[in-house]
């Protein structure tokens, strides 16, 4: 029995070291669609926060000191020149306008009583019943009551223009942006009591680090977002401060807008890019990614073979992703991946996309 065995093994053994192993079989060429990894200049990736602010901006405030009896407007209210805006308490200023009118009055009659004694004394001159140095006694009291007259007649002037800022009106076109005080408080000359802005004239206010302050000047576009991820309004850099804030090391770049869109209201929050900024990047269709958990990567064309490459990938825009790292300008990426496509497999080109 054990000779058999070992027949057996012998001749197994002889078949294994004589025999030829059946060929592997070579798959057949996937057909896929290709695209070249281009440079591109892409927008700058980092956006700068600002805010929306009126170029056109009025502090609504009063030239005497008088209790706010009513504020006639809302914040957000739209007004036109003329409207009224704040009542004030005009007790004293109505007061002081009685006693200039009656200054006035008290005037009037000493100067007409003067006017009266010249007349008088005029006859008596020719008379040659009054000496003519009493007549220049008189005419220098009708000069002086004259004068009163007019002191009198500014003082009526003056205390009725006090009166009037007992009423405070719009003088411009605006928006009620902010309301400082309420009915009740004491206005003072200098203490703004209403914001006023213009919202037809407004533009982006957006600090920037003073190295990139450095790079942008007066005439380059830049790309407002009114809301993160929104179309991009076109605008244009106003003005860069010259000035930097010594605390937040930053300066401050205005941007204006070539077309004011619908919605746009001051103290709006934007986001600010600055194309000027740009720099190449490698991009390649979005439709090569392949991702495995948290690995990102695509089918390199190699040798007529599919060649699973991993990559660093960044933003996305328009349907092309920045590649980081991993690939070259020029390499070829399977764009869109079929279904079934692995590692290593042949693929034939069926198209080559622009």
């Amino acid at each position: 029995m054990m000779g058999m065995m070992t027949g057996v093994l012998l001749v197994a053994g002889c078949d294994r070291r004589g025999g030829n192993a059946p060929d592997a079989i070579t798959p057949a060429p996937v057909p896929v669609t290709v695209a070249a990894v281009r440079t591109a200049s892409w927008p700058p990736a980092a956006a700068y926060a600002g805010t929306v602010e009126s170029r056109q901006s009025v502090q609504v405030s009063t030239r005497t000191m008088a209790r706010i009896v009513r504020v006639a407007v809302t914040e957000g209210q739209a007004v036109q020149p003329g409207d009224l805006l704040v009542e004030l308490d005009d007790t004293d200023a109505r007061s002081a306008l009685s006693q200039a009118e009656a200054a006035l009055a008290s005037a009037t009659v000493a100067r007409d009583n003067a006017a009266l004694d010249l007349g008088r004394y005029t006859r008596l001159v020719a008379e040659r019943a009054a000496t003519p140095r009493q007549l220049e006694t008189v005419q220098a009291a009708l000069a002086a009551a004259t004068a009163r007259v007019h002191e009198a007649e500014a003082s009526v002037a003056q205390a009725r223009n006090q009166l009037g800022y007992a009423r405070l009106t719009a003088t411009t076109t605006g928006v009620v942006a902010r309301k400082w005080l309420d009915a009740g408080n004491l206005a003072a000359p200098g203490t703004p009591i209403l914001t006023l802005e213009n919202p037809a004239l407004v533009e982006g206010v957006v600090p920037v680090p003073e190295g990139i302050g450095q790079r942008l000047a007066a005439g380059q576009p830049a790309a407002v977002e009114l809301t993160p991820g929104s179309r991009a309004l076109n605008a244009v850099i106003r003005v860069v401060v010259a000035t930097t804030d010594p605390a937040t090391r930053t300066v401050t770049v205005r941007v204006a807008f070539p077309e004011l869109p619908a919605g746009v209201l001051p103290g709006q929050f934007i986001q600010v890019r600055f194309p000027t900024l740009a720099a190449p990047v490698l991009a390649m269709p979005a439709a090569a990614v392949i991702r495995q958990g948290q690995m990102t990567g695509a089918f390199v064309v190699s040798d007529n073979r599919a060649v699973l490459t991993w990559l660093q990938l960044g933003r996305e825009r328009d349907g092309q992703v920045e590649v980081l790292a991993g690939l070259h300008p020029g390499d070829t990426v399977v764009a869109p991946v079929p279904p079934g496509l692995t590692d290593g497999l042949p693929v034939t080109i069926r198209k080559m996309t622009p």
